[in-house]
């Protein structure tokens, strides 16, 4: 782990839309949850780039005390959603793998929703 803003372990968690206004108030956060992925890590340009309906396709996850454990960056093509980035907070390895499948199915509810 990186010396996240809460290292205890999240048992519950909201999912909000990711706006730019909250990228950018829990930038570094997302930064330290990004280098946990085991892919390589996105430099601050990746978080930023303007991509067709990012903004009405990416969602964040947050703990209770409004702090980002995961999010997932998208785009809409018009036709479809690319996901470009899903990360969680690396709690410990036996719970990452659930929490992204857990993270991922909110993402996908909260499109679903938004969309509706």
């Amino acid at each position: 782990m990186h010396g996240h803003p809460s290292d205890r372990a999240v048992r519950h968690y909201t999912v909000a839309r990711l706006t730019r206004a909250l990228l950018m108030r829990h930038f570094g956060t997302c930064l330290l949850i990004d280098q946990d992925t085991l892919d390589e890590s996105w430099e601050a340009g990746h978080f930023l780039l303007e991509l067709p309906g990012k903004w009405r396709a990416s969602f964040v996850a947050m703990d209770d005390e409004q702090n980002p454990v995961g999010f997932a960056i998208a785009s809409n093509t018009g036709t479809s959603v690319h996901l470009h980035r899903l990360a969680v907070r690396a709690f410990s390895a036996d719970v990452l793998v659930e929490r992204n499948i857990q993270f991922y199915q909110h993402f996908v509810d909260e499109y679903r929703r938004a969309q509706a």
